[in-house]
């Protein structure tokens, strides 16, 4: 019976969850390569949603082909004409986006491979009140109590609203108050919130990756 191996997910972005010391955080990551390259080494075929799953395995050491298979996404449900405008404008209204604001938004896990720090860091290093610019963070984790409190010693408070957990069926009419969808992430190989909003037809700035 075949086996095919698919990665989605760049681990060694997650090895701190495990490793709180540099020198144990190298082993952990040598562990998760060798593991990887066992796993490859006797599946059929690799799969994974980006080039960038290619690299990862050349890194472990892995010389087979892989097949790039990009991520989905319900094109039906994350459609701007099928939402309802209405929705989507209380939802502005609600977290305090005047009309004439420009709004960013980031969908994910609050967590520190998602590097939203960055995020507000360039927001207090380059954006100004008067520029319109708002940042808006969709999503829960560990780092939101953080997140908050970066924001208010960054003194961008005022240009930064984070939403909390977002139902996924709810979320693109989160996508439709928003101009633009922007993250600052390099664990992922294909965000999918990155593609529902791409769906949603919001323009996207990231990282060159």
């Amino acid at each position: 019976m075949p086996l095919v191996y698919t990665l989605h997910t760049m681990y060694d972005d997650y090895v701190y969850y495990v490793a709180k010391t540099q020198a144990f955080g190298k082993v952990v990551t040598s562990a998760s390569h060798l593991y990887a390259k066992i796993l490859a080494s006797t599946a059929s075929a690799i799969t994974g949603p980006s080039a960038k799953v290619s690299e990862y395995f050349k890194a472990c050491g892995v010389k087979k082909k892989v097949h790039v298979i990009p991520n989905s996404v319900e094109l039906d449900v994350f459609d701007p004409e099928c939402v309802d405008k209405q929705a989507a404008l209380e939802l502005r209204r609600k977290f305090g986006f005047d009309d004439e604001d420009m709004v960013f938004c980031f969908c994910g896990r609050l967590g520190k491979e998602k590097n939203v720090t960055l995020l507000l860091e360039y927001w207090a290093a380059h954006v100004k009140a008067e520029d319109k610019m708002k940042l808006f963070i969709l999503g829960d984790g560990p780092l939101h109590e953080q997140h908050c409190k970066e924001a208010e010693s960054l003194g961008i408070s005022n240009m930064v609203k984070f939403a909390g957990r977002v139902e996924h069926p709810d979320l693109p009419a989160y996508y439709a108050c928003c101009d633009a969808y922007i993250t600052a992430s390099l664990s992922d190989t294909c965000s999918i919130s990155m593609l529902e909003g791409m769906a949603m037809h919001l323009p996207v700035l990231s990282l060159k990756d």
